[in-house]
């Protein structure tokens, strides 16, 4: 009589993997944490990123902006800086910066020279030391300046900022 049960079932192991069921969330949870580190570090540095892989910097823009502390200052001039130069701008010492922007613009050198020296202070003066309101509004004025000719893409018309 012909044999009418039903075939073997395949051997299922239902038991925990090699290294448990975390092992399992390892992978995605390692890439979801390299996506929380990744996105806030591109978005305040994709300046920077796209001038080292030699893409075009974002325009300056400093309309709008108010700097009022010198940290406000120092951000400013550095994000000016790659606007207008590149990532090779995030190299330079003091002096180079005061040599470029003289010569972008060589009848504002005391303006210049006045704005690189209060930058020089906010950024690296002790703290004990501040920045006078006075020397930040005038370091601001000639930013704006510098900010307005590089996106007009003419040259800066300079009236001296007072002493």
């Amino acid at each position: 009589m012909p044999n009418l049960s039903l075939p073997a079932t395949p051997a299922v192991d239902m038991s925990a993997p090699e290294g448990g069921y975390l092992s399992l969330l390892a992978a995605p949870a390692a890439v979801g944490l390299a996506v929380l580190l990744a996105v806030p570090l591109w978005r305040r540095y994709r300046g920077r990123i796209a001038a080292w892989l030699g893409g075009a910097a974002p325009a300056f823009d400093l309309t709008g902006r108010s700097v009022r502390r010198p940290e406000d200052l120092v951000q400013a001039l550095d994000r000016f800086l790659i606007a207008r130069f590149g990532g090779r701008a995030t190299w330079w010492h003091c002096r180079a910066v005061e040599r470029a922007l003289t010569e972008l613009a060589p009848e504002a050198r005391d303006d210049v020279a006045r704005l690189v020296a209060t930058y020089e202070l906010a950024r690296y003066g002790p703290r004990s030391r501040p920045v006078a309101p006075h020397q930040l509004e005038q370091a601001t004025a000639t930013l704006r300046r510098l900010a307005e000719a590089h996106l007009a893409k003419r040259g800066p018309t300079w009236q001296a900022a007072p002493a």
